[in-house]
């Protein structure tokens, strides 16, 4: 594990997070929309796309894993949790 408890991984996003606010911020649209970046999985470049297209491709993955989730805790008898932002199970309370 990256990080030894809950308390510093949190730190950590904290800090990862307010680094890519400031990188978003320094560009300007035309920059945002045409700079290529990388997906690295293992260290190793698995895809290239505009820096834009990268952030399409973060949300509709993290809308399909909400999916996913879905998929498997309703059937179990569960409840969604307010992943990112409200859920159908949430509102019910």
């Amino acid at each position: 594990m990256p990080f030894k408890d809950s308390q510093e991984g949190s730190q950590l996003l904290r800090q990862y997070w307010v680094k890519a606010i400031a990188t978003i911020d320094s560009l300007d649209e035309a920059s945002f929309n045409s700079t290529d970046v990388e997906l690295l999985v293992a260290g190793k470049p698995l895809l290239t796309i505009t820096r834009a297209s990268m952030m399409w491709f973060f949300l509709f993955d993290i809308i399909h894993h909400r999916g996913q989730l879905s998929s498997y805790i309703r059937p179990m008898g569960g409840k969604n949790p307010a992943v990112y932002g409200y859920s159908f199970d949430s509102l019910q309370q």
